[in-house]
C-alpha cells in the first residue's frame, strides 16, 4: 500500500476509534497467582473451567490485568503506538523505498501516557487455554473485558514528511486489523471514527 508523503510542518491531531470489546492484559503477578491457587491442581487435559473453578478464582486473575489508578481504568496508549508501528509495515516509505515502520516509530508520538475509559466496571471473561508446559493440557484464565469503547488519541507528528492522509491510512489500518490489548484479532479491532487536526 503507497501513499503520497507532502513535506508538512509539525502538527497535532485527535484519532478517534471505537472498540467494540476491549480486553486489558495487564500482570500483577502478586493478584494472579492468588487467583490461580494451585496451578497443579488448575490443570486439566479435558473439561470446562467449571471442573476446576475449586483452584480458580476468575475475578482475582481478571483483576491482575486491568489498568487502574486513582482516576479509575484507563487505556495505556502505548498499545495504539504498538498498532501503529504494526501497520507501517503495509505502507511504503517513499523516500527510503521500504516499509514505513521505522519512520512511524520516530516520526509519531502518543501525547499522553493513558487515556481515561470512562467505565467503572467490567465484564470478567474466563476460559481455559493450552498450558505452555511440558505435559500440555488446559489452564485457567480471565480477562478484564470492557464494551464499546470510544477513544479520542491525541498523536504529534514529530516527522515533516507524514502527511494527514498518511496518518489517517495508518491509523485506520492499525485499528481495523491490529487492534489494542489481549485477544486480539477476534477482540480489540474496531472502527476508525475520525482524525481531527488541532493546530
Amino acid at each position: 500500500m503507497s501513499v503520497k508523503i507532502e513535506e508538512v510542518g509539525v502538527r497535532t491531531f485527535n484519532a478517534t476509534v471505537n472498540v467494540p470489546i476491549y480486553r486489558q492484559c495487564k500482570i500483577d503477578l502478586d493478584h494472579y497467582l492468588e487467583g490461580v491457587k494451585n496451578s497443579r491442581n488448575a490443570t486439566t487435559k479435558k473439561g470446562t473451567i467449571d471442573d476446576i473453578k475449586e483452584f480458580f478464582d476468575a475475578e482475582k486473575v481478571a483483576e491482575s490485568k486491568v489498568y487502574k489508578d486513582a482516576n479509575g481504568y484507563y487505556f495505556p496508549t502505548r498499545q495504539f503506538k504498538s498498532a501503529m508501528i504494526e501497520a507501517a509495515k503495509k505502507f511504503k516509505d517513499p523516500q527510503r523505498g521500504q516499509t514505513a515502520t521505522q519512520r512511524i516509530k520516530a516520526g509519531i508520538k502518543i501525547a499522553v501516557d493513558k487515556i481515561p475509559l470512562g467505565k467503572d466496571k467490567y465484564e470478567i471473561y474466563a476460559c481455559l487455554v493450552k498450558s505452555a508446559g511440558r505435559q500440555g493440557g488446559m489452564i485457567p484464565t480471565a480477562w478484564p473485558e470492557f464494551h464499546d469503547v470510544t477513544l479520542t488519541i491525541p498523536i504529534q507528528l514529530l516527522d515533516e514528511f507524514i502527511s494527514m492522509e498518511f496518518l489517517r491510512n495508518i491509523c485506520q489500518v492499525a485499528i481495523t486489523m491490529f487492534g489494542i490489548g489481549a485477544g486480539r484479532p477476534e477482540c480489540g479491532t474496531g472502527t476508525f471514527v475520525d482524525l481531527v487536526k488541532l493546530d
